[in-house]
Formats: structure tokens, sequence, C-alpha cells
């Protein structure tokens, strides 16, 4: 996932932090936190990028990002991940190898 953040005056920081909360119910549930670091003071505007794993994340969620700054909330925005999740049938098809190793 790619984002982009534009501040409204100049950034006094080199670090801002990224949260990420699951927001599908309608409470915030943060699901993770981590550290952006800016090239320089002064910035404006900070883009970056990040890879969301389904294991972590899932599908069909809404996430909501925040990005703080020393506790101070600079941007935030939200979005949702859609897909299909794993679907499991019950059946099992075993082959004649497996049932012939089974017998022995």
């Amino acid at each position: 996932m790619h984002f982009a953040a534009f501040f409204r005056s100049p950034l006094n920081d080199l670090e801002v932090t990224i949260k990420l909360y699951d927001v599908s119910t309608g409470r915030q549930r943060l699901l993770t936190a981590f550290e952006q670091y800016m090239d320089k003071r002064g910035a404006r505007s900070l883009t970056s990028q990040m890879t969301l794993e389904r294991d972590q994340f899932g599908v069909n969620r809404n996430l909501m990002m925040v990005m703080e700054s020393r506790g101070k909330v600079l941007a935030a925005g939200r979005f949702a991940i859609v897909g299909q999740g794993e679907r499991f049938s019950g059946q099992v098809d075993f082959t004649e190898e497996d049932t012939k190793a089974a017998e022995d």
C-alpha cells in the first residue's frame, strides 16, 4: 500500500508514528503501530509504502490509519481491505494411493 500525508505546517520532528486500527465493528481496535522517519526537519509531506500481510490484517475489514507526532494527530484516513477469505468445505478427497497407505 502506498500512502501520502500533507501537513498544514512544517513538521519540526524527524519521526512520526503510524497506527492502524480496525474500525469494522464501529470500535477502534489497534492492529499495529510503527515509526516512520523523515528525511529532514521542516518537511511538509511524507510519502511511503507498506505491506499489509493477509495473516495479520485479513480481508473485508475497514481500517483507519493515523499519523502522529509526539502524541498529536497529524493526519488520518480510512480505507477498506476487500477480498475473499479462505473457504473450507469440510470435504476431503483421498487418492487411491492415500487409502492404500492407510491400510498398510
